[in-house]
């Protein structure tokens, strides 16, 4: 059985109180009894010596370190000197057996003391007991000078063992006393040394979250500042408030600028009482206050233009996107826009297009009259006097007529191209398809009289006006039948291609196609790459046509190979997101 942590480190103490008091004491001892034999004349028997020679050896191999087997060579080499010392045969016959027959009890209890194996402890028990029995039955010889009986030796014995019995279960006792302490000593160390650790370990994590904390804290101060300083320096005015009880949290000073108010002042003073009586559109502010209310209390973020009045009573316009700051308690955020200057300008736009389209119309009205009049006299004279006219006479009227034809042309041209650029138009969803129909029966005649094939494949629907796609394809269509090849019957094939987020428009002829250094040229005014005597019309068709994409939000490009033909191509922006939905061809851009 091994023995337990406290009765080892129990006994550990002793062997330090052994080596340190016990050896030195029992030498003092030894020493003083062999100066004090020999001062009286009493014959010194060499065990003295032996026992002095033994503790000091004792003494010296623990100071090298081998503490237990120098206690262990202390304690058997005093047991046998002892008896030794008490043995009949060999001691002395001075009848002492008795008495010291009970020091051999201090060995065994210093042993136990001093060792906690239970098998060398019990080792001892035995040898001591088998020393008292054999110095009891050795006896006592005849020349002793004092004759104990053997009864008398016999009690002595057993009065030994009496002893012995009771140090050794004093021993016993203190060693189960030291072990349950021990053992209550041992668990709460680990108690102690569990809560220590729980303990730090509770710090480290303290110091982890405070780090985490500190870190928090510095990215929150960093966030904020960086918030604070967009909020306060941002192009827009923002004002954050509370929709519970509509009034403002946070104001940031551009709104405060604009307006001329400062924050004090801004608080205070709710929206309805820095804005105009009515609004833009007529309305009385309290009741369009009242609907923007209602809508953004239903949950939605609206876009609303708004009228506020300054500090030194100026009207400003303002275009406002509210929304509401997700997991907030109604708690909503105003991007508030002075468009004001915008708003002015496009008045005057509007009114300086307003102005310049009867300017056109008057123009053109005032361009066509000397036209009509100079081509109705050519008529006249062409009918009242053609017998009285030569060929060259009746040449010179025709060139009239056809200059008059020309520049009424050319004028109904120009106004049509002025008021793309000009007139203020409403986009819708427009199906390709039904235009492309409306283009092919115009042009149906043509087609029958050039003998030419017109193809059409499913075309998509684009975000456009049925005006202005109907003249953009009867302009490249008809441009396609114009510009044919000798000889060569015209084809002409309109298809689709989803790019991207684009659907691109192709109309593909086979006609006389366009050198490489003319297609930069093709979309300019009244710019001509053929001779007005084999091909008609006056160089604005194509440009029209690129002002009429710009207005739309497109583009248009043109690809040719000059001899084989030419493809114009219309980009406009997909109205769909999925290709597959449009019925047009899919391609990589």
């Amino acid at each position: 059985m091994e023995p337990s942590a406290g009765t080892e480190e129990f006994t550990s103490f002793f062997r330090e109180g052994a080596i340190r008091f016990l050896l030195p004491t029992t030498t003092i001892f030894a020493a003083t009894y062999i100066v004090i034999s020999t001062s009286i004349g009493i014959h010194v028997s060499a065990l003295s010596f032996i026992l002095v020679s033994v503790c000091g050896a004792t003494y010296g191999l623990s100071l090298l370190g081998f503490k237990k087997f120098a206690l262990r060579l202390f304690i058997g080499g005093g047991f046998l000197l002892v008896w030794a010392l008490n043995y009949p045969i060999l001691a002395k016959p001075n009848g002492f057996a008795t008495g010291g027959a009970y020091l051999f009890c201090l060995y065994p209890i210093t042993w136990w003391m001093c060792f906690a194996e239970r098998k060398s402890r019990m080792a001892m028990l035995a040898a001591t007991i088998l020393a008292l029995f054999s110095i009891a039955f050795a006896g006592q010889p005849e020349e002793s000078l004092v004759q104990v009986p053997h009864g008398i030796l016999l009690l002595g014995l057993v009065r030994s063992l009496f002893i012995l019995a009771i140090t050794m279960g004093m021993g016993h006792a203190i060693e189960v006393s030291i072990k349950r302490y021990g053992d209550r000593w041992q668990n709460g160390l680990a108690q102690q040394k569990a809560l220590t650790l729980a303990i730090q370990n509770q710090k480290r994590n303290l110091e982890r979250e405070a780090n985490a904390h500190q870190k928090t804290l510095v990215h929150l101060t960093r966030s904020e500042n960086r918030y604070r300083k967009l909020f306060d320096n941002a192009f827009d005015g923002i004002v954050i408030y509370d929709g519970n009880k509509d009034k403002p949290i946070e104001i940031n000073s551009t709104f405060c600028k604009v307006l001329g108010y400062t924050k004090e002042q801004m608080f205070t003073s709710g929206p309805v009482q820095i804005s105009p009586a009515h609004q833009a559109d007529g309305t009385l502010t309290t009741e369009h206050r009242v609907v923007i209310k209602e809508k953004l209390d239903a949950g939605e973020d609206l876009r609303y233009p708004w009228r506020h009045v300054s500090r030194y009573g100026a009207i400003i316009d303002f275009e406002i996107y509210t929304f509401r700051i997700p997991g907030e308690d109604n708690i909503r955020v105003s991007v508030m826009r002075d468009v004001t200057v915008q708003n002015r300008t496009q008045l005057a736009v509007e009114e300086a297009n307003r102005e310049l389209r009867t300017f056109a119309h008057a123009a053109s009205h005032d361009l066509k009259e000397p036209l009509r009049t100079m081509s109705n006299f050519a008529k006249l004279i062409d009918r009242r006097y053609a017998d009285k006219l030569d060929d060259n006479g009746r040449e010179y009227i025709k060139y009239i007529n056809d200059a008059a034809s020309r520049g009424t042309t050319l004028v109904t041209d120009l106004l049509r191209f002025a008021e793309v650029g000009t007139d203020q138009i409403t986009t819708e969803i427009v199906s390709l398809n039904q235009v492309a129909a409306t283009v092919k029966q115009t042009v149906n005649a043509r087609l029958e009289e050039e003998g030419a094939t017109l193809i059409i494949d499913d075309l998509p629907e684009v975000i456009a006006t049925p005006t202005w796609t109907q003249q953009l394809l009867q302009n490249l269509v008809s441009n396609a039948l114009k510009f044919k090849r000798d000889d060569v019957i015209p084809e002409v094939h309109v298809f689709a291609k989803a790019v991207d987020s684009s659907y691109e428009i192709h109309v593909k002829d086979n006609g006389i196609g366009i050198a490489e250094e003319n297609l930069a040229k093709v979309f300019g005014v009244f710019e001509r790459l053929n001779l007005r005597e084999k091909f008609e019309g006056n160089g604005i068709g194509l440009a029209l046509c690129q002002r009429i994409m710009k207005k739309l939000g497109g583009s248009i490009r043109v690809e040719s190979t000059f001899g084989v033909g030419t493809t114009f191509i219309l980009s406009f922006p997909m109205l769909s997101p999925e290709p597959a939905q449009a019925n047009c061809r899919k391609v990589e851009a």
